[in-house]
C-alpha cells in the first residue's frame, strides 16, 4: 500500500494485482479500496500529492501520513517517494509474490499438519517435511539491475 501511495502511477500496471491482494488489516485493506476509488476518478492526473490529499478527505490523512511521511522510514527503500518509478513497480511486484507465495505456504502447512496429525504414514511426512524446507527456502532470486534506477549500487 505504501508503495502506491508514494508511486500512484503504477497502478496501471499492478490494478489488477492491487484490488486482489489479500490484506490482512481492515485498516490497510480499507486505505487500499479508498486508494483504488481514488484513483478510478482521478485517472491521468493522480501523483501522490493528489492522492495523499484525496485520501487525507476521506478520513485517512493520519494513516497516509504513517506510510508516507517520516515515520515510513521503515519500509522497503523502493516503497519511499524518492525511488525511480520502475524501482518501485517492480518492489511491489516481488514483495506481493511474496506475500502470496507464504501466504499459501502457511496454509498448506496447516494443512498438512493437520492431515499428518490423522495419518501418520510416510506420504504425510514426507508431505509436511518438504513444505517446512520451503518454509525455510533461500529468497527470492534477485533482480539484475534491481535498484540502479533509484541510484543504488548493485550489491556483490
Amino acid at each position: 500500500v505504501a508503495t502506491v501511495l508514494n508511486h500512484p502511477d503504477i497502478l496501471a500496471d499492478i490494478a489488477d494485482a492491487f484490488s486482489s491482494a489479500d490484506i490482512g488489516s481492515h485498516e490497510y485493506d480499507s486505505l487500499r479500496l479508498a486508494t483504488l476509488d481514488v484513483a478510478a476518478h482521478h485517472a491521468g492526473e493522480l501523483d501522490a500529492d493528489v492522492l495523499a490529499a484525496a485520501l487525507g478527505e476521506r478520513g485517512f490523512a493520519a494513516l497516509v501520513a504513517k506510510l508516507s511521511g517520516p515515520a515510513a522510514r521503515v519500509l522497503d527503500w523502493f516503497a519511499h517517494a524518492g525511488a525511480a518509478r520502475e524501482d518501485a513497480l517492480v518492489g511491489f511486484q516481488q514483495v506481493l509474490a511474496l506475500h502470496r507465495r507464504f501466504g499459501g505456504l502457511k496454509a498448506a502447512l496447516e494443512e498438512s499438519e493437520s492431515a499428518l496429525a490423522e495419518d501418520m504414514s510416510e506420504v504425510a511426512w514426507e508431505r509436511f517435511r518438504a513444505l517446512k524446507a520451503e518454509e525455510g527456502g533461500p529468497p527470492e532470486a534477485e533482480i539484475e539491475d534491481f535498484g540502479l534506477a533509484s541510484g543504488r549500487k548493485p550489491q556483490n
